[in-house]
């Protein structure tokens, strides 16, 4: 399986982004925060990335902080989707840095890596 992250898998949908806000299923695993949506019409998986302003005020810190989480994300979903696959689901996922801090790749990635685990016991 390649390790990428096609253009179709991000999540850009406004209404969709508003609507996990609302009614998406929060885990947390310090310094990020992931919201989730299930559903069962068809499976794939579509994933947003955010870095909140009032954390970071300069952009160049966001942006290292999101493709931060962008990279390790692409890196272990291969882990992570025969799950949904198998039980014909489709995902929407949001990932927050919540920190104030700047952490590290390896930091991140361990705790992309603790949340797809445990979404995966959830579902």
């Amino acid at each position: 399986m390649r390790e990428t992250l096609p253009k179709g898998e991000i999540l850009r949908s406004k209404n969709t982004i508003d609507l996990l806000f609302k009614s998406g299923i929060s885990l947390e695993e310090k310094p990020i925060k992931m919201l989730y949506l299930l559903s069962e019409n068809n499976t794939g998986i579509e994933v947003g990335f955010t870095v909140p302003k009032k954390c970071f005020k300069k952009a160049h810190q966001r942006n290292l902080l999101r493709r931060r989480m962008k990279e390790a994300f692409r890196k272990n979903k291969k882990h992570f989707l025969p799950h949904l696959q198998g039980k014909n689901i489709q995902l929407k996922m949001f990932l927050i840095y919540t920190s104030f801090q700047a952490t590290d790749y390896k930091t991140i990635e361990r705790k992309i890596i603790v949340l797809l685990q445990r979404l995966i016991k959830v579902i």
